[in-house]
């Protein structure tokens, strides 16, 4: 029988949403940092458009072998672990971008960051999910993803005020607060209550290939691209490299999503894929 008294389980799921929030906020910021620097990057680094097209596809690149490494390792050792390490990589690898010396050396970090912003995110969403319950893991996932698109706005913000600013400046924020928000995760986000009493039904990537489970998957995937068809939406496709159709499921049969327009506008949307 669980002695958790419901005060105890609203702070818990206070300190998960806040948490997992800011640590999306800065995901928000990092997914959007190459394009707020291009323009001093380039110059920097005498880029050709090519080039900065392989600055910003490394990123995205990234996000799938970190989502899919990140999910294995946390089934294995759990999401807040596996959670804090993401953070501390996407974090030192954003400070690499910002001391790069040459284009391979920039390319590699954006890479690298890339793996760190994957790896966090379906911890931060499972994280958030098993700590508010059934009853409100829709509401608590969404306030908690709202951080990407408002990290986004951030960046955007951050580039427009600090035009007289150093290219890496943004860079340097994207790295900085991820590593002071390391030892906060560590001492104040708790651990996944299903991790920590209950062992999975079937292996993660059986149950994701799951014959009830596929064709579902498969849809939501094509509908985020579908939907992005105007103009790409980078945390649009961040979502679904990341397994972002497993929303539904974690979320107990919905999936309320923020996204960020990754473009001129940056307008914020709000998208439900119902499973």
């Amino acid at each position: 029988m669980s002695t958790r008294t419901p005060s105890s389980s609203s702070t818990r799921l206070m300190l998960t949403i806040g948490l997992c929030f800011l640590v999306a906020l800065m995901e928000g910021l990092d997914l959007q940092a190459a394009g707020i620097a291009a323009g001093g990057i380039a110059q920097a680094f005498a880029l050709d458009k090519m080039q900065m097209g392989w600055i910003f596809s490394a990123g995205i690149l990234g996000l799938l072998p970190g989502a899919l490494v990140g999910g294995m390792l946390a089934d294995r050792y759990g999401r807040k672990r596996i959670l804090i390490s993401s953070v501390a990589l996407f974090g030192l690898f954003s400070l690499a971008t910002a001391i790069a010396w040459d284009f391979p050396s920039l390319v590699f970090a954006r890479l690298m960051t890339g793996v760190g912003l994957g790896a966090a995110l379906p911890n931060l969403i499972a994280l958030t999910s098993e700590a508010a319950g059934p009853r409100f893991r829709g509401t608590a996932v969404s306030l908690m993803y709202c951080g990407v698109p408002i990290g986004a706005a951030l960046a955007a913000t951050l580039g427009f005020a600090g035009a007289n600013l150093a290219w890496q400046t943004v860079f340097w924020v994207g790295g900085v607060v991820p590593l002071i928000l390391v030892p906060l995760l560590m001492r104040w986000l708790p651990e996944s209550a299903v991790f920590a009493g209950e062992k999975q039904a079937a292996p993660p990537l059986r149950a994701l290939f799951a014959p009830e489970t596929a064709t579902r998957d498969a849809a939501a995937v094509v509908v985020l691209f579908l939907h992005s068809a105007g103009g790409l939406h980078v945390d649009q496709l961040a979502t679904a490299a990341f397994g972002g159709a497993r929303i539904p499921a974690i979320a107990g049969g919905r999936g309320d999503v923020c996204t960020a327009n990754g473009g001129g506008k940056r307008d914020v949307n709000v998208g439900r894929i119902d499973g």
